[in-house]
């Protein structure tokens, strides 16, 4: 998934020093994120997010949705409303203290739940934030 954040930025003639102090990190942090040598973890998309004045969804390179950024010759078509209710999942999901977003970082635990949301919604045919929450829960207890 690639980021707008450079652009993002460069179009607010924001410097990498504001949006780093902005976001509680140094400015060698924040330019490893804006380069995708770092995580970007949720609280900071957030912040990053409120800095900019936009949305968490206009963070990410719509010109490279609605498929993944990947060399495979196939690309994998992303269902953005079901991403989308697998970022609300993993905030509750943070909020409950069943994932740990400074350990696994907030992406990964969201491609997680959105392989967790895709097969519900298959076998369903619809998924919502609290069902799915109860599932995650209930599979991390029984570990």
């Amino acid at each position: 998934m690639k980021l707008r954040l450079k652009e993002l930025r460069k179009a607010r003639n924001l410097n990498q020093d504001i949006v780093a102090a902005a976001i509680g990190k140094t400015t060698g942090h924040y330019s490893g994120i804006e380069r995708g040598e770092k995580n970007l973890y949720f609280e900071d998309a957030v912040k990053i997010a409120q800095c900019f004045q936009c949305s968490l969804d206009e963070l990410v390179d719509s010109e490279a949705g609605p498929h993944l950024v990947s060399n495979n010759p196939n690309p994998v078509t992303v269902d953005k409303d079901l991403l989308m209710l697998a970022g609300e999942v993993v905030s509750e999901l943070i909020d409950q203290g069943v994932v740990d977003a400074g350990r696994c970082g907030f992406w990964d635990s969201v491609v997680a739940v959105y392989a967790a949301a895709l097969e519900m919604k298959e076998a369903r045919g619809s998924v919502s934030v609290p069902v799915l929450t109860a599932k995650w829960v209930q599979g991390h207890d029984k570990q």
